[in-house]
């Protein structure tokens, strides 16, 4: 057994790999989360039922315990990761806080698809941050301001299929999911005005067009990126072979997206 970990938020995106991941290289897990969700691994881990945002709930359950890592995906804001300092200083070996490529500022027009390096995120929260990212940013201040002798590690990936070395455009996207569903492509190029007067539940695709500089990750941890047509190939199976899942956020705009969608193709209903 090479250790004891608590992974935060294990049974959905980062954390249900994570889980696998330390399972396969032999590590003890514990997660804790409100177990809405059982993955294959279920019977494999302990489980601590447990709400984040109900940090009593959060203190006492972990009262007591001791872990060589913390892998922490659900901290969202400074309160999240303050209350995990005070929980986990002392009893933890190393502390490893999600974050998300929206701590960075989007770069300037010059400097759009360029990689972008560790220390260009400045944290400060603006005016224009979705509360996402700004929470996000809080969180990570609060990690750097208050660590003190609790080892860290922030990582923070663009997206949830997947973080690799090549730039993807939503063209390349959308030829690639076609191909996975056999569709024929046809691209109609509209301007952003134009799609913001007629549509109230537009909001444009990759408005942080940059890349991240992985050099570290690739030098330091051994990261190899997956390629991007495999992750989006990957991606579109999985949702084309989805059954009865509810309905994303903003799908109940998606009638009046179609009929705007053929009146640009120039096609009836």
């Amino acid at each position: 057994m090479r250790g004891h970990v608590l992974v935060v938020g294990g049974t959905e995106f980062f954390g249900k790999r994570a889980v696998e991941r330390f399972l396969e290289e032999g590590w003890r897990l514990t997660v804790l989360s409100r177990g809405q969700r059982r993955p294959a691994w279920w019977d494999r881990v302990e489980h601590i039922l447990c709400a984040r945002t109900d940090r009593a709930a959060f203190a006492q359950v972990l009262a007591g315990r001791t872990f060589d890592v913390v892998v922490d995906n659900i901290a969202y804001d400074a309160e999240d990761v303050a209350s995990a300092l005070q929980t986990l200083r002392g009893v933890t070996g190393h502390y490893v806080l999600t974050s998300t490529g929206a701590v960075y500022d989007p770069p300037p027009e010059d400097r759009l698809f360029s990689p972008v390096r560790e220390e260009d995120a400045t944290l400060g929260v603006r005016p224009d941050d979705a509360p996402y990212g700004a929470g996000k940013k809080r969180a990570e201040r609060t990690l750097l301001d208050g660590a003190r002798d609790l080892p860290f590690t922030v990582v923070r990936p663009t997206v949830v299929p997947g973080t690799g070395g090549d730039t993807t455009t939503l063209v390349d996207y959308l030829r690639t999911a076609a191909r996975v569903l056999r569709r024929d492509l046809e691209i109609v190029r509209v301007p952003q005005t134009v799609l913001r007067t007629a549509l109230s539940s537009y909001r444009p695709p990759y408005s942080r067009r940059f890349v991240l500089d992985i050099t570290r990750a690739v030098a330091e941890l051994g990261y190899a990126p997956t390629a991007a047509v495999r992750w989006i190939r990957w991606t579109v199976e999985d949702f084309a072979g989805a059954v009865g899942l509810p309905p994303s956020a903003g799908y109940a705009d998606r009638a009046a997206e179609l009929d705007f969608a053929r009146a640009q193709l120039g096609v009836g209903p």
